[in-house]
């Protein structure tokens, strides 16, 4: 269970730095955790560039990709329904 995981392993996996949180929000750093397994595991299998897209006015989740190498290269305008919104196109290389 991913909220049980300890303070050892959330330092192993970059959610603390210097002894400090990189956010108070349990869900910003399980999703970082869980993304950051998924990306060890593409890159063992030799994938190399990942992307995805994120609403625009999403800034925690595009924090997040950044703070994992992605890096916003496009928008794709009206991309999201309900309420309309553009996205932001990331790609890590």
């Amino acid at each position: 269970n991913a909220k049980k995981r300890n303070l050892e392993e959330m330092k192993q996996y970059g959610l603390y730095e210097s002894g400090t949180k990189v956010t108070d929000k349990p869900e910003i750093l399980f999703a970082r955790l869980d993304l950051k397994e998924v990306l060890a595991k593409a890159e063992e299998r030799g994938i190399g560039a990942y992307t995805l897209e994120v609403r625009c006015s999403n800034l925690p989740a595009i924090r997040l990709y950044e703070s994992l190498g992605f890096l916003g290269e496009g928008v794709r305008p009206g991309f999201y329904d309900k309420p309309k919104e553009d996205a932001l196109i990331m790609w890590k290389r």
